[in-house]
């Protein structure tokens, strides 16, 4: 697993990769009120109200393990122009295959490029599956979060280049357009 930030009080969820079976285990993680708080500090986020997944997980075998599931989180952010607050409810899919040989499962199958399946690195014999959720929730952040308010402000707005643009539509030899931009 990444470790960008990892902080333990944050959401840690730990489970033994030797407690598990090659039959799915299904588990469920909630994030307690000072955790969410914890973690919109880290994300950047205005508020964090829920974090939560539920997760299948199995052992493929001694040096895999595949966990599928979803990530369900509420949270706010301030939009890039308006500075006001944008509510936002998400629920996505996570698919991650661990394993402690990684270059065995790249080398072999050409298929793996095209899988929704995230491959990782497995680094000892505990998965922070509160951190997995963590990341997933990280990666569908919007990182320039616009309000529908600020969107409709812009379209509105006259452009102040019109002349400009008149100019570089004739204009064929880049260098001459960022003339014109100065």
């Amino acid at each position: 697993m990444s470790k960008f930030h990892r902080n333990i009080q944050d959401f840690y969820r730990p489970i033994s990769i030797h407690s598990l079976k090659r039959i799915k285990t299904v588990k469920e993680f909630k994030a307690s009120k000072r955790e969410c708080a914890l973690l919109a500090e880290r994300l950047k986020l205005l508020f964090l109200k829920n974090l939560s997944g539920k997760l299948e997980i199995s052992k493929e075998d001694q040096k895999r393990i595949k966990i599928r599931g979803q990530v369900r989180a509420d949270y706010s952010q301030s939009c890039i122009i308006t500075l006001g607050p944008i509510h936002t409810n998400k629920i996505s899919p996570l698919s991650i295959l661990l394993t402690k040989d990684f270059d065995e499962y790249n080398s072999h199958d050409d298929s793996n490029l095209y899988s929704d399946t995230h491959v990782e690195y497995l680094e000892s014999d505990e998965i922070d599956c509160g951190e997995l959720l963590v990341q997933t929730l990280a990666g569908l952040i919007d990182p320039y979060p616009r309000s529908r308010e600020s969107t409709l402000n812009q379209n509105q707005m006259p452009s102040t280049r019109s002349k400009n643009n008149d100019k570089i539509k004739q204009m064929s030899n880049p260098f001459e357009i960022l003339k014109t931009l100065k």
